[in-house]
């Protein structure tokens, strides 16, 4: 599945991943530019399918993801050409 964005097409696993989309890019529940800058290095740990890494990505930032969930990785690697991907879990 592929959903249209600002950040153009961004492939997709469910209309779950839809509405975490809009959370992210259209109602910036990260609080980006406010709370958190977005240049330099952006670690982005539990990536999902890279919507918050592709944003840091389209702003010029080097991007590491980091997502274990094997689906995930997938769409992640589709999502966000660019970021230095990490399939692994993060942990104390």
């Amino acid at each position: 599945m592929i959903a249209q964005t600002t950040l153009g097409d961004i492939q997709i696993n469910n209309n779950q991943d839809r509405e975490i989309i809009r959370e992210i890019l259209y109602e910036n529940s990260y609080g980006i530019d406010t709370r958190i800058k977005l240049e330099g290095k952006v670690l982005d740990i539990g990536a999902h399918i890279g919507i918050f890494s592709r944003l840091a990505l389209s702003r010029g930032c080097e991007v590491i993801s980091v997502e274990p969930e094997d689906r995930n990785f997938e769409r992640l690697k589709e999502n966000a050409p660019g970021a230095k991907l990490i399939k692994k879990a993060v942990t104390n």
